[in-house]
């Protein structure tokens, strides 16, 4: 009986949910469906289409200061030309077991690590000269793109290096120099005081002509201390009795600005170069109203015979600049990588970059298409450069966003 009691009162309730349904949207074929109901569509296929029209593009230089680098480089390859500058103070005056001693001759150390592949062709010669006193404002916090004027005289005989017998094993440059012969020697002897010893070590040349590559000089140790070093002697004492390590140092990137990669893009470090890329808009090939799930700027790498590329494997990665007013600035330039992804140095091959996050805003309409600025990761390491296929390559060829999307679901009433 309890149960008869209840049983009418919830149908009288369900009843009435029934009527008051039924009158505010209606019944039958009228009435609201759930999720993968008949009047509602499931969303459609995921669709895929590629976008290789560039509106714009631009080859660049930024150029970066190598003052960091654990690393320099002396040669020559491609459009790029490379240097050292030291700079040392070292006593003219010192004391050892009571007695006063004056240096007289200085020996520059450099070493090169034991490299498995040869990193030049031919005979390198390599000189030292002394950066002239009204010259010595350099700095390795600066981006230097040409060498300080330089005294005339060299300061040590040149010192000739045969690629071939640098491969499995250390090489160490030796400068043996005159301190008589650095300017303002005979005034801080005469005081006692340290001497300045402000040098380039200078790439001169392959011997005979032809060659090329880098030899690479370790400058930092694994903490970051510097590993040149300028032994000082005196004539009175022939061991050695001043060791004194650079009080500045930096690499020299020079670029040959009359070599043009054509319509190629570029990418590069040392001598700094970004390029720019700007694509036709997304609605040329996607419909307005699409959903982006996946977008990939896929760039391939210059063909040998059409491109130059050297340099070790590294990172290429992209900024989205914050307008288009500023786009070759330096400030623009060394924002953050929006995107990265790994570079293979293999000629041909094609290097893809997940890019979804920029393209989906740009669809959605909540940021503008700013274009991208591509650059290589890790910048202000060594003299590296790489070559792309460009806008007017063949279309599989050239750059390239791949689009993967899908239409949204629409309504009954609305089809």
């Amino acid at each position: 009986m309890r149960y008869s009691n209840v049983w009418p009162a919830k149908s009288f309730w369900r009843c009435l949910a029934a009527g008051l349904l039924a009158l505010f949207f209606g019944c039958g074929e009228d009435t609201p469906t759930q999720l993968g109901g008949r009047t509602r569509t499931p969303p459609g296929p995921l669709l895929d289409t590629t976008l290789a029209v560039v509106r714009t593009q631009t080859v660049f230089p930024v150029p970066i200061a190598l003052g960091s680098s654990p690393v320099g480089q002396l040669g020559f390859q491609l459009a790029y030309t490379t240097h050292l500058l030291l700079e040392y103070r070292i006593p003219t005056l010192v004391v050892r077991q009571g007695d006063s001693l004056r240096l007289d001759t200085a020996t520059l150390l450099l070493r090169s690590d034991s490299v498995q592949l040869r990193p030049f062709t031919g005979r390198m010669r390599i000189g030292l000269q002394e950066v002239a006193p009204s010259a010595r404002g350099w700095s390795p916090d600066s981006a230097i793109t040409a060498l300080p004027m330089l005294e005339a005289d060299a300061l040590a005989p040149d010192t000739l290096l045969v690629g071939s017998e640098t491969v499995g094993g250390i090489t160490q440059l030796e400068f043996h120099l005159d301190l008589d012969r650095v300017a303002g020697y005979d005034t801080v002897r005469a005081q006692g005081t340290a001497l300045e010893v402000n040098v380039a070590v200078v790439f001169e040349g392959f011997d005979p002509a032809g060659g090329e590559g880098f030899l690479e000089v370790r400058l930092r140790d694994g903490n970051s201390n510097p590993t040149t070093q300028l032994i000082g002697f005196s004539n009175e004492d022939a061991t050695a009795i001043a060791t004194v390590l650079p009080a500045l140092q930096t690499g020299v990137a020079l670029y040959d600005s009359t070599y043009s990669p054509g319509s190629r893009l570029v990418v590069s470090d040392g001598f700094r170069q970004h390029s720019y890329l700007q694509f036709a808009p997304l609605s040329t090939v996607v419909p307005e109203s699409a959903l982006v799930h996946r977008v990939e700027l896929r760039l391939t790498l210059a063909d040998s015979t059409v491109g130059n590329s050297f340099g070790t494997a590294t990172f290429i990665g992209i900024i989205v600049p914050a307008d288009t007013t500023t786009l070759f600035s330096t400030a623009t330039n060394n924002r953050p990588l929006a995107f990265s992804s790994p570079l293979r140095t293999v000629p041909g091959i094609e290097v893809p970059i997940l890019i979804t996050p920029y393209y989906f805003d740009i669809q959605e309409g909540s940021v503008p298409d700013r274009g991208m600025i591509l650059r290589l990761a890790n910048e202000g390491t060594k003299v590296r450069h790489f070559e792309f296929y460009g806008g007017p390559a063949a279309v599989t060829q050239r750059p390239q966003l791949y689009i993967v999307y899908s239409m949204p679901a629409p309504f009954e009433g609305n089809r």
